[in-house]
């Protein structure tokens, strides 16, 4: 076989590492700007967002499973650590979904002063607050899921090992079971059948996504042969934009809005979702404290999918092992992105979404709640 030369990289890289040891730098006191931007927002609101996801969790069933997620410590199994972002990531990009839902619900204003079973409190309906819970705790769900892992003899050839990563997805599988149930539970009573509707094709499209790209062993998303940045938007808008544009649209069918202001809402929704997802594949690439050099990132992320596109040998090395992503040198493959275009045009790429959700907020009126989202979109 050709053997594997990137040598030519090197002088680049160098200079690389310089530049990502100074983003670094910046890194924690940037995440404080980012929880004070949703710390206000709340304040908007009327509602702490951030500790909507931790209210599900505290449920007495999910409590009950807790109790057997600490007989996973320190077996490695994925659900530990999609509880601890859970827990206690709880200003991150991922416990956002039901603020957004409300803010946009407050941007648009209601059309009627409420009824007895539907009271408006700071300019939020009570159906609208129940929407935002619900799209908190189905993409909780769907979190929970995707840390079920292929468990084999062949992989796990160790019997302690194997049946720890079985107990371990017998038990991702509950909790994710669970709070879909509670949050179809939840829908029904909402007693729209347009907005469950909705709702419910953004579960379908989770599953719908995952047939998208080919996948490894493990299960981990391996990149087809040309896959490009359109196949990346069509996949992600399935796993990580749909719920939350269709949350957003159906927020203001539950106020009575026109059709018009229902898709800008579904297309806000859609474009902050992509930036977000965007700006976090970017962090493998820009927060060495977080993602420190050789943890495995996903390899069908914006930044390799667009080196890919100029660097046929990096394409070819990742094709080799797409069988089993685990013998990919994660620290190497880092390295060869960040030496070339791929980073600034991911940039660009986010921003380009950031522009399009603010667009779509200038089909509302003004308000703080308006400025909340603005101050959201311009974090990234």
């Amino acid at each position: 076989m050709k053997s594997f030369n990137f040598l030519h990289c090197r002088k680049f890289i160098n200079r690389v590492k310089h530049t990502t040891r100074n983003l670094s730098t910046v890194k924690s006191s940037n995440q404080l700007d980012w929880n004070r931007v949703v710390s206000d927002a709340e304040r908007v609101v009327g509602y702490p967002t951030s500790y909507l996801s931790l209210r599900c969790l505290l449920s007495d069933e999910i409590s009950n499973l807790a109790a057997h997620v600490r007989k996973l410590v320190g077996t490695g199994h994925p659900l530990l650590k999609t509880a601890k972002r859970l827990i206690y990531n709880g200003k991150s990009y991922m416990h956002t979904r039901g603020l957004v839902v409300l803010l946009i619900s407050k941007t648009a204003g209601q059309k009627s002063e409420g009824s007895i079973n539907d009271p408006v409190t700071d300019g939020i309906s009570y159906r609208q607050r129940s929407l935002a819970e619900i799209t908190e705790m189905i993409h909780m769900a769907h979190q929970i899921h995707r840390g079920v892992v292929n468990v084999s003899n062949l992989l796990f050839p160790d019997k302690n090992t194997f049946q720890d990563m079985e107990f371990g997805n017998k038990i991702a599988v509950l909790c994710g079971d669970y709070l879909f149930a509670s949050a179809s539970k939840s829908l029904a009573t909402l007693r729209h059948p347009d907005v469950a509707e909705l709702i419910t094709k953004a579960m379908r499209d989770f599953t719908q996504a995952e047939f998208i790209n080919d996948h490894d062993v493990h299960g981990n998303s391996v990149s087809v042969s040309g896959m490009t940045v359109s196949d990346w938007e069509e996949k992600n808008y399935l796993l990580t934009a749909s719920l939350l544009a269709e949350s957003c649209k159906a927020a203001l069918i539950l106020a009575n809005h026109d059709e018009m202001l229902q898709n800008e809402a579904f297309k806000f929704g859609r474009n902050i979702a992509l930036a977000w997802q965007v700006h976090s594949e970017l962090q493998p690439f820009t927060d060495i404290q977080k993602h420190p050099p050789g943890m495995p990132f996903d390899l069908t992320s914006v930044p390799v999918l667009t080196h890919l596109k100029v660097d046929p040998e990096l394409r070819n090395y990742i094709g080799n092992n797409k069988q089993n992503l685990d013998n990919v040198d994660y620290k190497f493959v880092r390295e060869v992105v960040l030496s070339g275009t791929g980073i600034n045009q991911t940039k660009k790429l986010c921003q380009n979404y950031a522009e399009k959700s603010v667009e779509c907020l200038n089909s509302f009126s003004i308000s703080d709640a308006n400025f909340a989202l603005r101050k959201m979109i311009e974090f990234l």
